[in-house]
């Protein structure tokens, strides 16, 4: 066994709740920037903690109370990769751990898509209908970065990839059935399509590569997203026609022009999401 191996069975350790040692010494591999690295934990764990955020908004608002408790499973999740992931970043980095990352930081230092952070109810806009549906699609992209992730050159990162797989996996398979079912009732079912209508022009910007994931790529420590666009819209439109809704193409993806999340430019209700998501830890 070399000294890959034994560092990559350290890393897996680590993300599975049992360190082998501090995460700060697990060292990215040597001809790698940690910057980057550190960077792109950062984009993937705001991914999933924004999302986990707007996910737990719904408390139990839900239109069934299993549904409410299997959103907030979903939730509780997410925030797990997230933490793990920001944890990574905290250890290549000059931020302190996780809670100061995802607490002590301004709107503009955030790196999520900005799928994750528009708003789809409970409340003012949107409804459960279009919240799943964003989850449908976070996730089925998501799960298709995870996949190839799981290869990477840099062993944490592989290692958070194999454990978030068949989860997220569960996550996009879940909300899959909520689509579905929506869709089988009258009454919702222009919800579904409005749903769609909500998140489709946020889209775009998940097959849309940064620098950083470029860089990475080559690499071989990140998956350029641009590389699953086939699979997820393939995935996406054999899920749809199981439906049999109108007014709903995912043949293309909306057209993305930077810069967007990744680069922390927000739509208008990230200041707010924010605020929400940290006035408790800045109250203390």
């Amino acid at each position: 066994m070399n000294i890959r191996d034994v560092r990559a069975g350290e890393a897996q350790q680590w993300v599975l709740g049992e360190p082998a040692m501090p995460p700060a010494n697990h060292p990215v591999p040597s001809d790698v920037s940690a910057t980057d690295v550190a960077q792109y934990c950062l984009m993937l764990a705001d991914d999933s903690l924004v999302l986990a955020h707007q996910l737990s908004r719904w408390g139990v608002h839900g239109l069934r109370l299993a549904d409410s408790e299997a959103l907030l499973r979903i939730a509780a999740g997410l925030l797990n990769h997230s933490r793990y992931l920001l944890s990574r970043t905290a250890a290549l980095s000059q931020w302190r751990d996780e809670d100061e990352l995802a607490h002590y930081r301004g709107a503009g230092q955030f790196r999520n898509v900005r799928l994750v952070e528009i708003d789809c109810g409970p409340y003012l806009v949107g409804a459960f209908p279009a919240t799943v549906v964003r989850l449908l699609v976070f996730c089925a992209w998501r799960r298709a970065v995870l996949a190839r992730l799981a290869s990477s050159r840099e062993a944490v990162l592989a290692a958070l990839a194999v454990s978030a797989l068949d989860t997220v996996t569960r996550y996009r398979d879940r909300a899959a059935q909520w689509v579905l079912r929506h869709a089988a009732e009258d009454v919702v079912r222009e919800h579904v399509v409005n749903g769609f209508r909500r998140v489709w022009p946020f889209t775009g910007e998940l097959f849309a590569p940064h620098p950083v994931e470029l860089r990475l790529a080559d690499a071989g420590c990140a998956v350029d997203p641009s590389e699953v666009r086939a699979e997820v819209s393939g995935w996406l439109a054999e899920t749809l026609g199981a439906t049999g809704l109108s007014g709903v193409d995912v043949g293309e993806f909306s057209r993305f022009v930077p810069p967007g999340g990744r680069d922390g430019v927000h739509t208008a209700g990230m200041d707010f999401l924010v605020a929400d998501m940290q006035h408790l830890a800045k109250a203390e």
